[in-house]
């Protein structure tokens, strides 16, 4: 999806909608606040600590692992998948192939589980939603959940990273975002804004 122009961009677009349509992602707060709740419980109190495998590496997977209807347990292993999708990153290149190749299978596992025997979660929605008759292809879904996976897990990690610099003992930060929303500093009023309904 990201490597397509119109008309297949448009395609893809119209076939993922169904999948994070409102209702859908409001059903998933009360598990992502637990999520966060536990990740941010388990940081001990006046303690120094390096927030990003603290909180920001595994929390945006843990939400991933729900968005699959996988268990969040699997989110180690999910760290690695995105690791060896991603440039740079350093590792020998026939690790990189292995763990790319167990990602394919797993997902592509997920992708026909869904089709065939579908659950109440987006991956599923994805499987069953058609548009005029069209629907994704095993393989194309599988690409869309390593998107999800690999772009969701990035940026995510990478949001979660900068925005914790803002915490309400930075002086410049007001009240943190956790007191007040409308105290959050400018570059990270999208993290504070509650859903559109």
């Amino acid at each position: 999806m990201m490597h397509t122009d119109p008309p297949a961009h448009t395609r893809y677009r119209r076939l993922v909608q169904p999948g994070f349509k409102p209702s859908v992602v409001r059903s998933l707060e009360r598990r992502v606040r637990t999520h966060a709740s536990a990740c941010i419980g388990g940081i001990e109190s006046g303690v120094p600590v390096d927030i990003v495998p603290a909180l920001a590496v595994p929390f945006p997977l843990l939400v991933i692992c729900e968005l699959l209807g996988v268990p969040g347990e699997e989110w180690p292993r999910f760290y690695e998948w995105s690791e060896a999708v991603i440039q740079g990153e350093r590792a020998e290149r026939r690790e990189k192939a292995s763990l790319q190749l167990e990602m394919w299978q797993y997902l592509v596992g997920v992708a026909e589980g869904r089709r065939s025997a579908p659950r109440d979660d987006v991956v599923s929605a994805l499987a069953r939603a058609t548009s005029d008759g069209d629907l994704l292809s095993e393989a194309e879904l599988a690409m869309f959940l390593i998107q999800l996976l690999v772009a969701g897990n990035e940026t995510s990690r990478n949001l979660v990273a900068g925005v914790s610099t803002h915490s309400p003992s930075t002086p410049s930060s007001g009240s943190g975002c956790e007191a007040s929303r409308t105290g959050c500093p400018g570059r990270s009023k999208s993290c504070c804004a509650g859903p559109r309904r």
